[in-house]
């Protein structure tokens, strides 16, 4: 403070508008900068200050805000705010490099996290409508909304599997493009109700356009103006306009789909339901993020500047906390328990951004081509994740002749050992997996031709090897057209002869040579289905199940079932994840835990001892068994591929097990496939070597092009 002694001055375009009283009866004003159309508010004691600038001797401020009895901190006052209209380049140029050089600093994280493109101006239209729509705000109008939608909402919890499953229409490229459409149409909607309801208030539009936050469009409206609102009431009324109007939207759109017949307007009317009902719950009303949630949450506190306040706060605890300072003291006009609210609020939003911003990252790396993906990983895991936490790491630093050991401090540490000591001490000694039970090859024997069975060769419980004759079927239509064939055959044989002698006939000659190919291909094809009739068994076992309704002598159709064989080869089939594998060997031991359906008690508890017979190579693309995937209610995530196999959305080996030999099992497994898992011994491995094996491996696989 001791250098600072002139005052800079104010920029001479700033307006200055009376604001609304804080909770505690204080007073506060607005600064309104009318070339960034940006408004900042102030305090009592702020604008006393603001008010003597003219002054520009500091000497004189002080004697002056002594008479007004501004007295405590009242230096340190001064240069906060001295600070606080240069970073915000609120005074002339000349004095405003620090302003210009934070702004540039944090340019690129602007750019990256919102950019503005205006589109039009809208406040001539608005005011147009606004005689119009002025209705919908009556006080009647809005009760008949709310009562229509608490009654949609009733009907719809009462047909909310019908509902829901409406859902599942929309799984396809129409269905996405009528999402989005009505994605679209709902924020029009929304800025629509925003733009309303400010010019309600008499505050203008100046600016419709569209945000692209991280290259995601978002429309906005300008309701800046709405700060020079006295009233905090109207002010939130503004904020929430938006959320009002697609809720309307939202209850029109539900009472359509309960009352329309089934077609396209009620497909239209979900579609619009369903999107604005979860957008305005999951995004709107986030007041992490600087959507209508935020400034709803900011007018309901009556805290201007929300989060800039907050995170004031939220960071000067946590130094406090770490360097075992002394409490923090709560910002002017604020209480002990308004600032607690305050840092609470603030770490909550560091977690979440934390966690949104990296989400984003490695969805831009995965999802985006290759090189796209790895600059907008860089850039956002660079700019929004680790330059914050290492500038907050350096202020920490440049404090540490402040610190000293503490209750606070002492509990971080014990807890950052704590942490530390869990994530590198080898804990899992086990690997799990999701698994198929083979219990023994099932094979259901259907007739592959209509006929008349001669003889079927084995009865129930008969033990059958592999190639057996199992089945004799006569095929009496095939026969007829195969005898059909061969005197077809021998014509067309001797029409070929003949063109080959007769000169006349030649020029046929290679006609009828076709027809001959044609027909022996025919021939052929029923040879093969006649010797087929006759069944073989493909499997060496037992003969389980027979159909009861066919007998010797009599005709079976085409498709129909005669017989089941079993035998007792049993066998599991694991699909380890990749970052599993380095723990894991051959002839490891483990245990295959069935996914049972079934009430039965004692299957619930049955295990089966198993243990590793063969590890894959390499990882696998295509899942092979259909069972274990995600679409059938497996673990394994998959996406259904052009010809309808299962892809694996992430890097899976399969490994084989057998029974072990020293089980002990008791219980009998259903014969073919059952799903459920293995846990299998393993070397021991740390937190951090599994969570190294993730990342790396997600790099190496997704960083080709």
């Amino acid at each position: 403070m001791a250098l600072l002694t002139e005052l800079p001055p104010l920029r001479e375009d700033l307006n200055l508008y009376q604001g609304p009283a804080l909770r505690d009866g204080s007073p506060t004003w607005t600064i309104h900068d009318p070339l960034r159309n940006l408004y900042f508010r102030i305090g009592w004691q702020e604008f006393e200050i603001i008010s003597n600038f003219h002054l520009r001797s500091l000497a004189s401020m002080l004697h002056k805000l002594q008479k007004i009895g501004m007295i405590d901190n009242i230096e340190e006052r001064i240069s906060d705010l001295v600070e606080f209209l240069k970073r915000n380049e609120l005074v002339e140029s000349d004095h405003s490099d620090n302003g210009e050089n934070v702004r540039k600093s944090n340019l690129g994280v602007q750019s990256l996290l919102f950019i503005k493109i205006p589109l039009f101006h809208p406040d001539r239209v608005l005011s147009s409508i606004y005689p119009v729509l002025s209705i919908l705000f009556h006080p009647f109008v809005i009760a008949g909304w709310v009562i229509a939608g608490i009654f949609s909402l009733l009907m719809v919890v009462q047909q909310w599997d019908n509902f829901f499953a409406t859902f599942t229409a929309f799984n396809n490229p129409t269905g996405v493009v009528s999402f989005i459409v009505a994605i679209l149409f709902g924020k029009i909607v929304h800025e629509m109700g925003h733009a309303l309801t400010a010019k309600h208030f008499g505050i203008q539009v100046p600016i419709f356009g569209v945000a692209l936050m991280f290259f995601w469009p978002l429309f906005y409206t300008d309701g800046s103006d709405g700060w020079k609102l006295k009233s905090g009431r109207s002010r939130l009324l503004i904020s929430g306009a938006g959320v009002m109007a697609e809720s309307m939207l939202a209850i029109v759109a539900t009472l359509a789909w309960l009352w329309l017949p089934d077609g396209m307007p009620r497909s239209i009317a979900f579609t619009v339901a369903a999107t604005t009902w979860i957008m305005t719950l999951m995004i709107n009303l986030n007041p992490f993020m600087r959507f209508d949630g935020y400034f709803i949450l900011s007018d309901l506190w009556e805290i201007p500047n929300l989060q800039q306040r907050a995170f004031h706060l939220g960071r000067e605890k946590l130094r406090a906390l770490l360097l075992g300072a002394d409490s923090i003291e709560p910002l002017s006009g604020e209480s002990r328990a308004q600032s607690s609210r305050l840092i609470v609020y603030a770490w909550l939003t560091w977690i979440y951004r934390l966690t949104l911003y990296i989400g984003i990252a490695f969805l831009a790396f995965t999802y985006l081509f290759k090189l796209l993906g790895i600059i907008l990983f860089i850039t956002e895991m660079s700019l929004l994740v680790a330059k914050p936490i290492i500038y907050e790491l350096r202020q920490i630093w440049s404090l540490r002749a402040e610190f000293k050991w503490v209750g606070s401090n002492k509990i971080i540490l014990s807890l950052v050992i704590v942490a530390i000591s869990l994530i590198i001490t080898p804990w899992k000694s086990s690997v799990d997996a999701p698994a198929i039970w083979r219990g023994g090859e099932l094979h259901r024997i259907y007739s592959v031709e209509r006929g008349k069975l001669i003889d079927l060769m084995v009865k129930l419980d008969s033990e059958i090897k592999s190639g057996d004759r199992i089945v004799l079927l006569d095929t009496p239509e095939l026969e007829y057209e195969q005898s059909r064939l061969l005197e077809q055959i021998a014509e067309q044989q001797s029409r070929v002869q003949s063109g080959r002698v007769d000169a006349r006939l030649r020029k046929e000659s290679r006609v009828e040579q076709q027809k001959l190919k044609r027909l022996n291909s025919r021939l052929k094809v029923v040879a093969e289905r006649i010797s087929l009739a006759d069944i073989s068994s493909p499997i060496s076992g037992k003969v389980i199940d027979i159909n009861s309704y066919i007998s010797e002598s009599e005709w079976v159709s085409k498709g129909e079932y005669i017989l089941s064989l079993a035998n007792q080869k049993k066998s599991v089939v694991a699909w380890f994840h990749e970052r599993d594998l380095a723990g894991l060997k051959i002839g490891a031991k483990g245990r295959f835990i069935p996914e049972y359906t079934t009430s039965s008690t004692s299957m619930k508890s049955s295990t089966v001892l198993v243990r590793v017979d063969k590890i894959a190579l390499n990882g696998s693309i295509l899942l092979d068994e259909p069972l274990l995937s995600s679409l059938n209610g497996g673990d394994l995530s998959v996406r259904m591929g052009s010809n309808g196999e299962h892809k694996l959305q992430e890097s899976y080996y399969r490994v084989e097990l057998t029974i072990d030999p020293d089980s002990k099992q008791s219980v009998q497994f259903p014969v073919g496939e059952l799903r459920g898992s293995v846990s299998v011994d393993a070397d021991s491995s740390t937190y951090i070597s599994r969570w190294w094996g993730t990342i790396s491996s997600l790099l190496i696989s997704e960083s080709g092009f």
